[in-house]
């Protein structure tokens, strides 16, 4: 018998220390296997009830560790004092939706004027752009809060200032040594923080950021003096949840809490939106973080890839059963529809991977390819190939891609080494994935150089 994968991979089995796991099973009355388990994962006895029953108050840090957290409560709290009208500028996929959703829903409950914005993938690209920041202006929003985006978007940040607009950005996107002259940047993965939390994605740091508000608005007696019942939290932690399992960020301390219990206020089936959606899905047994992440979350992101980028976020905050009822079978009929353009998508992407496979990064383009399923097939062939993987949709004189990586290589410090070398025109991402946009004329360049930085 060999250790080798159908995948022609070779497993590599952990060690273990049988005496641990004796002990544990003995201790804790847990299975045998479940503790062999628990011991290859290295999760010490002491910490076994934090990993099995994480719980969100246990964990929960003081939102003030962030930097600009401060900056951005007593900002936002003085468009609220002030009646201002509030943006709410989302990205396109899961996360920025469900980051979307738990902030609208909390300002819809104070009756707190705001719209939301979510770009149009094709359209407007990834993050914030100036011409949208022109029309929003002209809706006469004088606050612009970026959820999921904005860590990179330097001259619409810009451009928001010079028209005396203030904006927070709430990201978790890699940053370089330069912040966006915002009034607040919120994010972990920002140069200067100190990484400790750098596994949050936009909807957990989202609701981190609603404790503080929340704490802020109550001290204030802002709940006692505009006589509104103050919001309960724990109602956005399916969304929390929904946000944290599909973007794919890794499921440890606060992470592992916020989506065990935001199953549990899934199963309850207070969000009209999660729970129509869940219906059409025929998921009749209590959902999974395997259902949120392969039935639930195609269905959302689809949206964002091939339909309305405002469908999504549609979905989780409207009350109205009809309305809810025809997004949701939209949204099931675009994601069909994605799985056919993925299907035949992939069947060239191997074809031209094949002829890259002895490189170090496998860079994919192709006039023809639907930018709106690009990360997906990404994803697909980094999964084959074992390779850190880019696929570019190429539209005339313009491209964008989507990359995907495998641990040792840090995707989103690749993306911003080429914005600096001004090989794409504008990019961001994190240590596992990625999008961007560059000149078509550059894709041969960026291949050789995304190449080379891997071999470094």
């Amino acid at each position: 018998m060999t250790n080798g994968s159908v995948l022609e991979k070779e497993w590599i089995f952990h060690k273990i220390d049988e005496k641990q796991i004796q002990s544990l099973s003995l201790i804790s009355e847990l299975d045998y296997i479940f503790c062999k388990i628990l011991n290859c994962k290295k999760i010490a006895s002491e910490n076994i009830k934090d990993y099995l029953s994480p719980k969100i108050k246990e964990m929960l840090p003081n939102p003030y560790i962030f930097k600009d957290m401060n900056q951005g409560i007593e900002n936002i709290y003085k468009h609220i004092e002030q009646n201002n009208k509030i943006c709410i500028y989302g990205d396109y996929d899961v996360d920025g939706a469900s980051s979307t959703a738990i902030l609208s829903k909390y300002l819809k409950s104070l009756n707190i004027s705001h719209e939301i914005y979510i770009p149009d993938r094709i359209k407007d690209g990834y993050g914030p752009n100036k011409k949208v920041f022109e029309k929003l202006i002209s809706n006469n929003n004088k606050l612009i809060i970026t959820l999921d985006c904005g860590t990179l978007a330097f001259d619409p940040i810009l451009f928001a200032k010079t028209n005396n607009i203030d904006t927070i950005i709430i990201d978790h996107h890699k940053s370089i040594e330069i912040l966006p002259n915002a009034n607040a940047v919120i994010n972990p993965n920002r140069f200067d923080e100190s990484g400790e939390y750098s596994y949050l994605c936009a909807a957990g740091l989202s609701f981190i950021f609603l404790v503080a508000l929340n704490k802020f608005l109550r001290e204030k007696k802002y709940f006692h003096i505009n006589k509104t019942i103050e919001p309960n939290l724990l109602n956005y932690l399916d969304l929390v949840m929904i946000g944290t399992v599909c973007d794919v960020v890794p499921l440890v301390d606060l992470n592992r809490a916020f989506v065990k219990q935001g199953l549990k206020v899934f199963s309850e089936r207070q969000n009209l939106g999660l729970k129509t959606l869940s219906d059409i899905s025929e998921i009749d047994h209590k959902c999974t973080s395997k259902d949120i992440g392969f039935t639930i979350g195609p269905k959302i992101n689809a949206a964002g890839r091939i339909g309305e980028s405002s469908l999504a976020v549609n979905l989780l905050i409207s009350d109205d059963p009809e309305y809810v009822y025809s997004v949701a079978k939209k949204l099931h009929e675009l994601n069909l529809k994605r799985k056919n353009i993925e299907k035949i998508i992939l069947e060239e992407a191997i074809l031209e991977a094949e002829k890259q496979k002895n490189n170090s990064v496998l860079v994919l383009s192709n006039k023809e390819w639907h930018e709106g399923v690009t990360g997906i097939i990404a994803s697909r062939i980094k999964d084959l190939y074992n390779k850190p993987t880019v696929v570019i949709s190429v539209n005339g004189d313009l491209a964008k891609g989507s990359a995907r990586s495998i641990n040792g290589f840090d995707m989103g410090i690749a993306i911003i080494q080429m914005q600096q070398k001004k090989i794409i025109v504008k990019g961001g991402g994190h240590s596992m994935a990625g999008g961007f946009s560059l000149k078509t004329e550059n894709i041969v360049i960026f291949k050789n150089e995304i190449n080379n930085i891997y071999s470094k």
